[in-house]
């Protein structure tokens, strides 16, 4: 039964595998030149003392945080709250390394803001398993004192800190 009409695999034949090589090599290039890339920074001298210096600083406070029970931070304007030092279970552990390691990938395919919202995730779970601070006090309380005695109370799962 013809008709005179022609299959569409006559009019255009099928991609031989070279040309759907091509086109996927293209396609993978086009994602790569599209991602956003992080400026890089000048490693001088000044800049890696610098660095030094501030990586000691925060060693030594965490040396100094580690082996507490109780942290007071500040929640809202001006008010404080006391929260007690749990230990975390296995499963809580493995959550947050799991959180770490899904940041570090996300940072190095240059998902910058996936990777934001997973590092603000981390310290989330942090707060709530070593402290048991709620969503609404972490949104409130002062990131800076949150994060430095979360990295403490994780020193101190991962190096047995004596107390």
């Amino acid at each position: 039964m013809s008709s005179g009409t022609k299959e569409f695999d006559e009019v255009i034949p099928p991609l031989t595998k070279e040309e759907e090589e091509e086109i996927r090599r293209r396609k993978e290039r086009s994602t790569i030149e599209q991602q956003p890339t992080t400026p890089e920074i000048p490693q001088t001298p000044t800049f890696k003392k610098f660095m030094g210096n501030t990586n000691d600083a925060y060693i030594h406070m965490l040396e100094r945080l580690a082996p507490m029970n109780e942290y007071t931070i500040e929640i809202g304007e001006g008010e404080t709250k006391t929260f007690q030092r749990r230990k975390i279970r296995g499963k809580q552990y493995r959550d947050i390394e799991q959180l770490r390691a899904k940041y570090a990938q996300l940072q190095k395919e240059g998902k910058v803001e996936q990777a934001s919202e997973t590092y603000i995730e981390i310290y989330k779970k942090c707060a709530l398993y070593y402290l048991g601070m709620t969503e609404e006090e972490f949104d409130d309380g002062d990131m800076e004192q949150i994060k430095m005695v979360c990295d403490a109370c994780s020193h101190r799962t991962l190096y047995a800190v004596p107390y």
